[in-house]
């Protein structure tokens, strides 16, 4: 087994488990120098019994000299010269005629441009120019770049389902995409099933020398990192057999905007995507629905619990109330019978009096008639009269 990785990658190298093994059997392939890059243009050449103009190799050398990673340019550039074959002849008209003006090509970036590069960024914008869904092409050299931190951006390897997007025009995407392979700006892997086979970038080189793929890099980087982590959200979803990993309130209306932005219709989006959208916000709105009825329960509880104190308060006043109005009513029926009783007592005193003193009246008069009687030497009459006006009963001595 071989396994190839880039320098730059060394430091994750190093710390994997298979770092001491790969220590030991380890082999640096060194760029090219002048010599061998002569021989990489000449010999295949050779092999087949063609010959390449000398101020030919010179020129691609020359292009080729001091740049880093330029192998695949010298490699992609001779497949577009041998179209330009002139009877086992490969001239320097050919790649002149293949390279445009350096000014004709308005780069942006910190270097220049060597021939080369134009040459494959002149063939890719060819290409693009002539297809007739360039969203796609778009969308599809995004998804196929991971994106460095702290170093270069590389290839990143895609199924063809995971680069489909939900409202992919089917027809539309396998013709793009066929094009772009056809024309070696990527390759697909040959497996049974097309939606498993993986889609590469056809080199890296090309990630840093087409100005186009640079410029979309340059407007819809950050946007694609957000598709990414949503997408991510959807593999985390389906590891958990869709029994969790739902998007809360806050990741939900991230999507949701996502979604609603030119940015989805643009970099495109997977069913699965739209369906975590659909439960979550599903299982959101049955959430809320839920502590919408709880709270309508505890509210119900809590005004019965409210109308039943304050009917058996009610039922408490009505009876201290009517307590109130007995013990009113039996301190007015005490206070009257009092005074009745205390009226009562004073008529009776003053009858008695009254009646005291006619008795008294009465015993006086009948005394003053037997003391005339007796005058008239009447003593018989004068004694009756005497004894009756003496006291009936020893109890009621009042009477004279």
């Amino acid at each position: 087994m071989v396994l190839t990785v880039r320098a730059d990658f060394y430091p994750e190298l190093m710390t994997c488990l298979l770092w001491k093994t790969i220590q030991k059997h380890r082999q640096e392939v060194v760029p090219l120098d002048e010599a061998g890059l002569r021989e990489a243009i000449v010999k295949p050449a050779d092999s087949v019994e063609v010959f390449v103009e000398t101020a030919l190799v010179e020129r691609l050398i020359a292009d080729a000299a001091g740049e880093p990673g330029i192998l695949p340019f010298v490699q992609e550039t001779l497949v577009l010269l041998w179209e330009r074959l002139e009877r086992r002849f490969l001239p320097l008209a050919a790649y002149e005629a293949l390279v445009l003006p350096r000014k004709a090509y308005n780069w942006e970036g910190d270097k220049p441009l060597t021939g080369l590069q134009v040459a494959m960024a002149n063939r890719a914008d060819t290409m693009l120019a002539h297809l007739e869904d360039q969203a796609i092409a778009r969308r599809l050299f995004l998804r196929l770049i991971q994106f460095g931190e702290g170093r270069l951006d590389t290839r990143r390897q895609q199924s063809v389902a995971a680069l489909r997007s939900a409202d992919d025009d089917v027809e539309q995407f396998d013709a793009t995409l066929e094009c772009l392979v056809a024309h070696r700006l990527l390759t697909r892997s040959a497996i049974e099933s097309d939606a498993d086979s993986q889609v590469d970038i056809a080199h890296e080189a090309l990630i840093n020398g087409w100005q186009q793929l640079q410029q979309w890099l340059k407007e819809r980087r950050q946007t694609e990192l957000t598709r990414r982590q949503l997408e991510t959200k959807v593999v985390h979803w389906d590891g958990l057999n869709r029994a969790g990993g739902l998007l809360d309130v806050l990741e939900l209306a991230e999507a949701e905007n996502w979604l609603d932005s030119p940015d989805a219709k643009e970099l495109g989006y997977s069913e699965g995507l739209l369906t975590l959208v659909r439960e979550s916000r599903a299982a959101i709105e049955a959430a809320e629905r839920e502590k919408e009825a709880v709270q309508q329960r505890e509210l119900e509880q809590a005004q019965a619990l409210a109308e039943e104190q304050r009917k058996r308060a009610d039922e408490r006043t009505k009876a201290a109330k009517k307590l109130r109005n007995r013990f009113v009513f039996a301190i007015v029926f005490a206070l009257v019978a009092v005074l009745a009783a205390f009226t009562a007592i004073i008529y009776y005193e003053e009858a008695k009096q009254e009646k005291n003193q006619a008795l008294h009246n009465q015993s006086l008069g009948l005394a003053i008639l037997a003391q005339q009687e007796k005058e008239k030497s009447n003593f018989t009459n004068g004694i009756l009269l005497a004894l009756e006006a003496l006291p009936k009963s020893i109890s009621n001595p009042n009477r004279p």
